[in-house]
């Protein structure tokens, strides 16, 4: 159902009323960005794939397409099929601070936010992907590069099946996933799944 909706979505046939509710939510949930009419079609299209993709130009405003979409998908019941709340993106470092000040940008207030990281104590990392830590139930965004995907695939199984969040994983700048060996698409191949919904960009 999701894929004949988003499939008419990307042939421009919706109800015009639906999306009108689609876009007052995002304007509600995202006070600091206002969007353009095509990147607000774009977040329509992308709330409604389970999984997709957007390799749009750089600078094309992908990383507010997502936000966008996820406030969407963040505003629906609990026990709705689509109902997300918290994102895991998984990317390489320089786009960390890049989804931490767009957050800032859209929706006006500090994220509450783990990096995952190289720089990051093994144990800390441990604490919080199973749950043990502090701030592990009190994070809406987690950053991660594709080399923490790989040597933590335990933890970020516990993490990702957790009964106590419903995730949406995004793999940011996805090309860079992209090693002779395929050790990184590997690891981000058999994560996938478990996360309740994916977006490639």
């Amino acid at each position: 159902d999701f894929s004949t909706k988003a499939a008419a979505i990307w042939q421009g046939q919706f109800d015009s009323n639906e999306f009108s509710e689609f876009v007052l939510s995002v304007e509600r949930a995202c006070p600091g960005r206002k969007f353009y009419d095509r990147q607000l079609l774009s977040a329509y299209h992308l709330a409604f794939s389970q999984n997709a993709c957007n390799f749009s130009v750089p600078g094309a405003g992908k990383t507010s397409v997502v936000y966008a979409a996820y406030s969407y998908l963040n505003s629906l019941a609990p026990e709705h099929d689509k109902f997300v709340d918290h994102l895991l993106v998984v990317g390489p470092l320089s786009s960390f601070k890049a989804w931490e000040d767009e957050f800032r940008i859209i929706f006006e207030r500090t994220p509450r936010c783990q990096r995952l990281s190289g720089g990051i104590d093994a144990s800390v990392r441990k604490a919080y992907l199973r749950g043990y830590a502090p701030n592990s139930e009190n994070t809406e965004l987690t950053l991660a590069h594709y080399q923490t995907l790989t040597s933590s695939e335990d933890q970020f199984k516990t993490f990702l099946q957790s009964s106590s969040r419903r995730v949406m994983m995004v793999l940011d700048e996805a090309h860079k996933i992209k090693r002779p060996d395929g050790i990184w698409a590997t690891s981000a191949l058999q994560r996938a799944p478990l996360a309740n919904r994916k977006d490639v960009g």
